[in-house]
């Protein structure tokens, strides 16, 4: 009887967790609650997805918001809301670059912060957002050659490994038993 009702709990213990579902505990709170952290991924959306506008003004109203908002300006997050609110995303960019003491962005010649040193250790990161590279076009004429002759080298060498492959060796397996 107890071999019946073992198997009886196992059943409703696979049933439960395979039908109830489980929470995702890998996540901490959905916002962060850092300004800088904010702003940057701020400027993140304007050089990445500049039409993304509403992402865009929740992180920049986040920001100003933020329970944190050390190593940032905050006057100067307004004044970017102001120009986002205006539709000068170039503005207020620079404005949220000037903010967390980034160099601001007036061009694509050197994008790096001003002053800064090389980042060391676990300090990897950089407060520079750099504008996203044009893609190439596709393959040209030289490329489609390249690839063609990359086909026939490899499909002439498993041509020849086939071919000179050794036939009438010994199989190693075990001894037969009598």
């Amino acid at each position: 009887m107890s071999n019946r009702a073992g198997q009886l709990a196992a059943v409703l213990a696979t049933l439960t967790l395979a039908l109830v579902p489980g929470t995702a505990w890998a996540h901490g709170p959905e916002g962060t609650e850092r300004a800088y952290d904010l702003v940057r991924q701020a400027i993140a959306l304007i050089v990445n997805t500049p039409d993304n506008m509403d992402s865009i003004a929740d992180k920049v109203t986040d920001a100003t918001e933020a329970a944190d908002s050390s190593g940032v300006q905050i006057p100067l997050v307004k004044q970017a809301k102001k120009a986002m609110d205006a539709g000068d995303l170039h503005q207020t960019r620079a404005l949220l670059e000037k903010s967390i003491g980034a160099r601001v962005h007036t061009d694509t010649s050197e994008p790096v912060p001003i002053g800064q040193p090389a980042p060391v250790g676990a300090d990897t990161g950089t407060v520079a957002a750099v504008d996203p590279m044009p893609g190439r076009n596709g393959l040209a004429g030289s490329d489609w050659i390249m690839l063609a002759l990359s086909v026939v080298v490899g499909v002439g060498g498993i041509a020849l490994s086939l071919k000179l492959r050794p036939r009438h060796l010994p199989h190693p397996g075990p001894a037969s038993v009598k």
